[in-house]
Parts: C-alpha cells; structure tokens; sequence
C-alpha cells in the first residue's frame, strides 16, 4: 500500500485557494487540478510499504507528535516546480509556520528511517500542491500563469495534527484514506 505522512489543510485555506482558482480564469485548463478534499502538505512520501509497517509507523507518528505544539501557518505565494515557465506543479506556499513544518518533516524523517525508510535528500519545501501538469503548456496559459493571484493576505490556519494516509490510485486519480490521525495540542515544544 502506498502511504505517506501529512498535514491536513483547514477549511478556510481549502476556501481561499478554491476561489482564487475560479477567479483565475484557468479552471479549464490542460492539467489535473487536486481536488480540495485531497488538499494537504507532505511531510513523508513512504510509497509502497509493507502493511506489516502501519502499526510501527503510527507509534514512529505518536512519537513526533509528542513534541510538538501546534502552531500557525500563513499561506500566499503561488508558485510552480521547477519556474513558472516549465511548471510541473502548480502550488500555494508558506509565509509563517514553514519553519515548524520543516522541523515536523524533519522529526517523521529521523522517526521513521530506523524502519528502512531513507531519510529526504532534498531540502524540505512545504507547499500545497493545486495542480499536475502533465504536458507543455501553451504559451497563452504560461502567460496566464505569471499572474496567478497570490492568496490574500492573512489567509492563515493552524496545525493541530498531521496524519499518515493511505494514497489509492485509480482512473479518476488518488483517493486517500487516513490511516492514523497525531494530534500536536499537547506536546511538549519542539525538539
């Protein structure tokens, strides 16, 4: 099963972001939009894991938990990997809370590499994935895309938990499944 680690988006930033698409005149676009009920940030891709692992990794997630109290995240650049003109993902990120985030993604990292996962390589970058672009894009699009409005200010949230999810892929895209759900509210600071 493939299974990853994720902070849960809040229903206002889920709202924002919505309206800013269908504000942006790119709804019917050449790409697959992400649905908002599949709106989270990665901290952990584990891909396929043995089921033999869930019960391991949900202790590995209580762990971190225990360290950490919720804090608050603001979100407002959009923006695209790898540049706006060859855009692979479209996405919204962080002002406030990236640095808390880095260090939850951080903490699952370390928790979770005693159980044969490898530890990230690439500097953590938390984002909020709104698209895939699956082929070149035309040169109008790309031009619509320099002016894809940033989130108005103070479009913030807090996080309270993250999860570990099961991603179930088919026709019409990945279905995710919440394996475990972490509640941060009362940890003990961070590590």
């Amino acid at each position: 099963m493939r299974l990853f680690f994720a902070v849960p988006v809040p229903g206002t930033i889920k709202r924002a972001v919505i309206a800013s698409i269908e504000s942006s005149g790119l709804v019917s676009a050449p790409w697959r939009w992400v649905s908002a009920d599949n709106f989270h940030i990665t901290l952990k891709f584990l891909g396929e894991t043995d089921p033999v692992l869930i019960k391991p990794l949900v202790a590995a997630g209580h762990s971190v938990a225990e360290m950490f109290s919720s804090f608050g995240t603001v979100y407002s650049r959009f923006g695209a990997f790898p540049g706006l003109n060859r855009p692979r993902v479209l996405f919204y990120g962080m002002d406030a809370g990236a640095g808390e985030m880095a260090s939850l993604a951080s903490a699952v990292d370390r928790a979770v590499e005693y159980l044969g996962f490898e530890r990230e390589k690439r500097p953590f970058k938390p984002h909020l994935t709104i698209a895939r672009v699956k082929t070149g894009l035309d040169p109008r699009v790309r031009g619509l895309l320099q002016d894809f409005a940033d989130l108005p200010e103070g479009t913030s949230g807090v996080v309270d938990s993250f999860l570990l999810i099961r991603s179930i892929l088919g026709r019409g895209g990945a279905e995710y499944e919440e394996i475990a759900r972490f509640d941060l509210s009362s940890g003990r600071g961070q590590p």
